[in-house]
């Protein structure tokens, strides 16, 4: 058998389910009009990323999974919590009213500024005054939903946070169908939740994309051309912050993202520690 050049987090069979489902998700929106007889196969693909022959897994895999985050969510940070070791994730069916908005949108925005509680909501929401506000809701959440493949019933994706020293359970990926969830006056809703397992309530140890190394590395390289020591050691305290959180993003700069062009490779890694 291979040695595997990662941690073994990085292969966490539940890790996979949760980004499989998210990139299952997002794929029906952005290839709304394939009709949903189409979907099993599509599913089935995605669903096989982290095996497939024509990809370097995990590195494709988790890039892939970053790309389609950022590149059409901006969803800020979910590689790094769904990919941290010290974050255990299980999937299973909680309170809706333990969890909180993880952002301030525009259903929770008529209430008052900020991210609120899901009891907050709920009780804006079904409150005698507020009726015909809910009522504008439910059209705007229909409208949303319609003319798309099946979605609103994929688990939601919640971590812990610390929220005025206490901690909550904060949504990542999933607002809009939580409101979804308590405007259908459901009790419960399903969902992947990251707990953590230290004490320091923050991701370690997790997936570097290697997009972000090489960036740093290109503008390092210019740095270096020019004979900018300033600009240069800039970077390579990035790079220092990057590293002192994840062995991953080390071996990353080093067996993918740092060219083998000598005097720039040895410059970089004698900045960084690595030689």
């Amino acid at each position: 058998m291979q040695k595997r050049a990662y941690p073994p987090h990085i292969y966490d069979p539940i890790r996979i389910e949760l980004a499989v489902s998210y990139l299952q998700h997002e794929f029906r929106k952005l290839f709304r009009r394939v009709p949903e007889k189409y979907w099993p196969a599509i599913d089935k693909d995605i669903a096989d990323w982290m095996n497939s022959p024509l990809l370097n897994t995990p590195r494709d895999f988790w890039n892939g999974f970053h790309g389609i985050c950022m590149g059409f969510k901006l969803a800020i940070g979910l590689i790094y919590f769904v990919t941290a070791e010290n974050i255990v994730w299980k999937k299973e069916k909680i309170s809706v009213e333990s969890l909180n908005f993880g952002i301030e949108f525009p259903p929770t925005r008529l209430i008052k500024s900020g991210a609120l509680s899901a009891k907050e909501v709920s009780e804006f929401y079904f409150s005698p005054k507020n009726k015909r506000i809910k009522e504008e809701q439910r059209k705007v959440i229909k409208r949303l939903s319609w003319g798309t493949p099946p979605r609103d019933k994929d688990p939601i994706i919640v971590a812990e946070k610390i929220l005025d020293d206490n901690i909550v359970l904060s949504i990542h990926e999933g607002n809009w169908r939580l409101i979804k969830t308590i405007l259908e006056e459901k009790k419960t809703v399903l969902v992947y939740i990251g707990r953590f397992t230290s004490q320091e309530k923050s991701p370690r140890n997790y997936w570097v994309p290697t997009s972000i190394i090489y960036e740093l590395l290109n503008f390092a390289k210019e740095a270096f051309k020019r004979k900018d020591k300033k600009s240069f050691q800039h970077y390579m305290g990035a790079l220092r912050d990057i590293l002192s959180k994840s062995e991953i993003a080390a071996y990353e700069l080093k067996e993918r993202a740092l060219t083998g062009k000598k005097s720039f490779r040895e410059e970089v890694l004698k900045s960084l520690c690595l030689i």
